[in-house]
Formats: structure tokens, sequence, C-alpha cells
């Protein structure tokens, strides 16, 4: 069900191949872009309408919010939101502008995605997918925030990895991952913000009594915590680590490799600059993905691997005008039943201070929730303080003590 709601749009609208070629177009082309909250963003004008765009690798087509009187008409596909079938419509989109440079094309969008709500409300004006640079090697780098297409493969990337499209209709790309030996597939998604999405497939082999139960905002309710021997991706290995499963990809089996598959976000890929082959994407091919690292120190945020817990109990917290809304926490921790804090709770103050006048790491320290009198909570548009209760360092610790031993 979830899938359908991100992934079977950009499938579906993505069955019309198109090519994008500039007028006069040299041998390199280089778009700038800005690196904003964890999203890339792009100067364009598409159709008329210049904006400030969301660039996702996870998505063939663009999502953007335009007159459709003016564009021809392509079909339209049907998926389920929010348990009710929507008919979507579906364009060609004839012409985008990079600055000067023109990009002529056959690309299909739609405007009445629910993933361009969310963006709008972030401030862009929609979603430009990775099938816009079709034919082209596509050069995305972190170091230079810029996009340079290349007519020929650029000699100076030194590492490869394996790299598949699911098919011909449905091109973001996947790479292999190993977890505990056993190998997955991840779509690179620059449209997620965090840095790792693994498949909640990976605990169902595991004891109960190695699983931790988490709490979460999002297209699944429960997530899990569990301990892994060893994950291997690209050029980095992480060994005795707790990841958190999470993938908006669950429910999809058994494709690519005869795996789930899981997701790499931009809190990852952000590290590295990268290098696809998206000359032949139209017929379901592709020669690999080619990556320099660009950042000796890698800080993947949260749902990265962790080496411990986090005691009090929060895994993911995002920052608002309003305060912190709590995205994930630990089921039966401190933050959940001392606290009463669950995904969605809004916390607005502590001890009468606001938020925004606490650090990040202040907020993530522990014993930071043992000096805490009382905190103030948002609820319905009415803030509500709330006493906190008294803790002692021993009543940190989770109830799933047997997730240590292995």
């Amino acid at each position: 069900m979830q899938v359908l709601k991100k992934y079977l749009p950009t499938l579906v609208i993505s069955i019309c191949l198109f090519s994008c070629t500039k007028t006069n177009s040299p041998d390199k082309i280089e778009i700038p872009f800005s690196l904003e909250n964890n999203r890339i963003i792009l100067d364009a004008t598409a159709n008329g309408r210049t904006g400030r765009f969301v660039f996702d690798t996870g998505g063939t087509a663009s999502v953007i919010e335009l007159n459709t009187k003016n564009l021809q008409y392509h079909g339209y596909v049907k998926w389920i939101i929010n348990d009710k079938l929507k008919k979507i419509e579906i364009y060609k989109l004839n012409e985008i502008y990079f600055a000067d440079i023109k990009f002529e094309s056959h690309n299909l969008i739609v405007n009445d995605d629910p993933k361009l709500e969310m963006i709008i409300n972030e401030g862009y004006d929609g979603i430009i997918g990775m099938r816009t640079f079709e034919g082209y090697w596509m050069e995305l780098s972190f170091s230079k925030n810029k996009i340079v297409l290349h007519k020929e493969k650029p000699d100076y990337f030194t590492n490869y990895s394996i790299a598949k499209v699911e098919n011909k209709y449905n091109d973001p790309f996947f790479i292999p991952v190993k977890v505990d030996d056993e190998e997955y597939y991840f779509m690179l998604d620059t449209g997620v913000g965090s840095a790792f999405r693994f498949p909640k497939v990976l605990v169902n082999n595991k004891n109960q009594n190695e699983v931790i139960d988490v709490l979460s905002i999002g297209e699944e309710k429960q997530h899990n915590v569990y301990k892994t021997k060893s994950i291997k991706v690209l050029d980095v290995e992480f060994n005795d680590s707790f990841v958190v499963t999470n993938s908006y990809l669950t429910a999809r089996k058994k494709s690519i490799s005869g795996n789930y598959l899981g997701l790499l976000g931009i809190g990852y890929l952000k590290h590295y600059d990268l290098l696809f082959d998206l000359r032949q994407t139209r017929r379901g091919k592709t020669t690999g993905l080619y990556y320099n690292s660009s950042s000796e120190v890698k800080d993947y945020g949260f749902f990265s691997p962790m080496k411990e817990v986090p005691k009090f109990g929060v895994l993911d917290f995002d920052f608002t005008t309003e305060g912190i809304v709590i995205l994930s926490v630990i089921k039966d921790s401190i933050a959940h039943n001392k606290f009463s804090i669950k995904p969605g709770t809004i916390i607005t103050k502590v001890d009468g201070k606001p938020i925004k006048e606490f650090s990040l790491p202040e907020l993530r320290e522990p014993s930071f929730y043992l000096t805490i009198d009382n905190y103030t909570i948002l609820e319905n548009g009415v803030e509500k303080t709330i006493k906190a209760p008294v803790l002692k360092e021993n009543q940190m610790n989770i109830p799933y003590t047997n997730i240590y031993r292995f």
C-alpha cells in the first residue's frame, strides 16, 4: 500500500520514454545546485514556470504544478491514497530551462501528486525527476555543488559499484548493500533526507529478545531496531552496529536481486561525488555507478548505524518553527513511558525555555533529561506544560537488556 503511494505513479508515468538534449549541446554541461535541509535545489523554468525545484534521483518523472491547458494530455494512472482510489492525470512537459540551457524533451509530469503538497509546504515549487538528464553521463557532485552532464565518461572517477535499474519503465538506480553477509539492493534516493532506510525484513529471522520495537511517523507505523554484525555499502563498513528498519520499500518483494529493498538517502549520498550512466536507461540498462568520496569525515545523522541505542529513547526528531516534532521513539523507553512522548509530539519548551535556544548536542544527551523540571508540548494549537518525572541515572536504560547478548 505504501509503495503505491510513493512509487507506482513514478513507475507508470515513466512508461512514455523521452530524451532531453540541449540546443547546440556542448560536451559538458554544468548546472549548479544548492543543498538546503538535505534537499538538492535547482533553479529552473518548466514550461514557463520559474521556480526552485527539488532534484530527486528516486523519481523518474517530474512533479510540478502547471496549467495543464498548455500541455499535451498523455493519459492517467490510478493509485490508492488514504485507502481511496484516485485518478491522476498525466501530461507531457515539452521544455525545461536551467539558466540559459534549454532541454527539449518529452518528459511526463503530474501536477496532482501527494508529494507536491509536501514540497510546496517546504517552500519549493516542485520535483525534477532523474530522467530529465537522460542520454548523458550524469555527475552528481556534492564537492562542487553541481550536476555535470558529460557526453563521454570522465576519467577521474576511481571507484565502481554494480548498479541496476529495475526496468525500462522505472529507472532509479539500485546498488548492492551487504548486511550480515546477505546482499540487498538499496535505491539511491536523494528525495529521502536521512542516510539509510533498512528494509524491515531484516528482523524476520531474529529472536524476539534481539529486536526492539520502534514507533514512528511515516508510511509504516512501527519499525524495529536490531544489532548487525557487519554492513558494507560502497567503500564503508559498519561493524557491530544497531540499525533502524524503516524502509519505504518494505512491501516491494523480491525485486532487482530477488531480495528485499532499502534506500540510501541524501544523508549518506552527500558524502560522495556520483556518476550515473543515463545513456541507456530507456532500455532498462546501465553500466553501473562510479563514485569518489567527497568528504573525509562522514556524519550520517539519524537512522544511520549506531554503536548503542539512545538511552532516553528518542531516535529521530525534526526542528519546526514551533519547536521539535518527534518522529520516532523506542517503545516502552523512558521518553515513551515516563514522558508520554510519542510520534507526532511537538515539544515547544523545556523549563520555560524555547527549544530553539538549546543546541542539538544538548537535546541528544541522555543526562540532559535527568535535570528537566517541566516541558511544554503543543496539542491542537494549545500549549500544555507537563511536570517532568524524577529520574535517576540507573533509570535511563531501555527495558530490552537481551539486545546486547549476541
